[in-house]
């Protein structure tokens, strides 16, 4: 759900709780629209309860003076732009389909 274009499967782990972590360079809070490889896997499929969850508490925090703190860390568009993908989400929280308008995985593979 974060905006990150070199998003892959090996920059994401499991941990022995069952956590899932990213691992993130610097591209999730861009404010253009960027590719999410990993998450063709999940395309259409509907995002689990907990994560809904998750993504609701961030919605609320951003509502609610959050977006102030990530000024020290993000431009304003970046901020801006993160509460627009929350709303989406929550408002149809299903993982995205794939593009039809261009290639859906990034080029060259390696």
């Amino acid at each position: 759900m974060l905006n990150n274009a070199d998003r892959k499967a090996a920059h994401i782990a499991l941990d022995p709780q069952g956590r899932l972590w990213g691992f993130d360079h610097g591209l999730c809070a861009h404010d253009e629209p960027k590719l999410r490889s990993v998450l063709w896997g999940w395309a259409g499929q509907k995002i689990p309860d907990a994560d809904v969850a998750r993504l609701q508490q961030l919605h609320d925090h951003l509502n609610n003076g959050g977006r102030r703190e990530l000024l020290s860390y993000l431009d304003e568009a970046e901020v801006e732009e993160l509460a627009v993908r929350a709303d989406l989400l929550l408002s149809d929280p299903v993982f995205p389909a794939l593009p039809t308008d261009r290639y859906p995985l990034p080029w060259p593979l390696w």
